[in-house]
This record gives structure tokens, sequence and C-alpha cells, in this order.
């Protein structure tokens, strides 16, 4: 099985487990995953400005000999941008990648933050037989709300996180998210290309 390295830019624990979690999944049985911990923390970013600030300078290092991934998956949350310009802004995004890594960054761009791809999983968890469509309801939530929603009273979210992710349904929230839908067919489509 071919070996893929990989690392995140992202701005918070949360997404680096969601992300991480959902990554590895979705090429489970055609590629095996390593993460690169030291490019994650020689990058780790506190919030939104600083993944935008480092994204240039930190997508030329994935090439460097200390590094050399073969894919960097980078997280920005949406934030309160209008859901209509997603894919503008995503482009917008791609447009600032150092051209040496262009083929080898993923950006994913969850509506509006991490905590809403969490929260549509859990609630998949918590309502097994549903089949309504909650993609309204949960993006058009605010981030405070929500991150309420998902910890609740927990005292370990990192743990919760994990669980979540690790028992969620992948193809269920393809279905609910665009933002996420947007990021799963950008894997589908680099593995494709890395595994010939």
């Amino acid at each position: 099985m071919k070996q893929l390295k990989y690392s995140l830019l992202c701005e918070d624990e949360a997404t680096r487990i969601t992300i991480s979690i959902l990554f590895e999944r979705m090429l489970a049985g055609m590629v095996s995953c390593t993460f690169d911990n030291t490019y994650f923390k020689q990058f780790r970013c506190s919030n939104n400005k600083d993944v935008l600030k480092a994204l240039p300078q930190a997508s030329a290092y994935i090439v460097l000999p200390k590094y050399n991934l073969d894919l960097l998956l980078a997280g920005i949350d949406y934030d309160d941008r209008h859901r209509d310009e997603f894919e503008e802004e995503l482009a917008y995004l791609y447009s600032k990648v150092n051209k040496v890594a262009k083929d080898k960054t993923i950006i994913f761009f969850p509506v509006q933050a991490i905590e809403h791809w969490i929260h549509f999983l859990q609630h998949k968890i918590e309502n097994p037989s549903s089949t309504k469509n909650i993609s309204d309801r949960v993006e058009g939530t605010n981030r405070k709300e929500l991150k309420l929603k998902v910890y609740k009273d927990s005292l370990d979210k990192t743990a919760l996180v994990a669980e979540v992710v690790s028992k969620g349904d992948i193809d269920w929230l393809t279905e609910r998210s665009k933002s996420f839908r947007k990021f799963r067919e950008q894997v589908i489509s680099f593995t494709n290309i890395f595994t010939k």
C-alpha cells in the first residue's frame, strides 16, 4: 500500500482531531497515512488570521527535505462570510498557496466552523434513523451557540470530538454539508492522482 505523509495548517485542536480522523477514514484501505506532527507544531496557528497569514510560506515549506509532505490540509473557518460566496472565497484562498505546493494542498473551509461538521455527525449518532435535512438550521447557527450544543458540559472536549468523528457517518455528513462535500471531493481527486 502506498504511503502518504501529510500535515495540517489550522487554528485549533478540534480541527486537527476532526480532520486527521475524517481524512484517514476516507483513505482507509487505499493508502497508509502518516501525520507529520513536527510540521504541524512549527506552523501551529491560534486563529483564523494566523492561518491566512501563514498559508503562503507554510505551503512552500511542505516540499523541503525536512518535511517532504505529500499533502498539506489547510483549514480556515468560514466564520460569518456569506454562504453564497463559498466557491469564490475558496478560489481566493487557493491563490495564496505557494505555486510549488498547489497540487499538494487541499484547503477545507467549514461553514461556519469545524464544530458545525462535528454537530452534523453528532446529530446523526443521536438520531440514527433521521432523514431530516438539518443543513440550513446547523449552518445558520452562530459559532458560539453551536459550540455550546456540541460540547455541552464536557470536561474533555478533545475526547468528545475524537469519539464523535470516529463514529460519525461520513456519507451522511457529505449529503448535509456543502463545505464538507467540497472537501471530500478534493480528497478523492487528490487520492486518485496520488495512487496512480
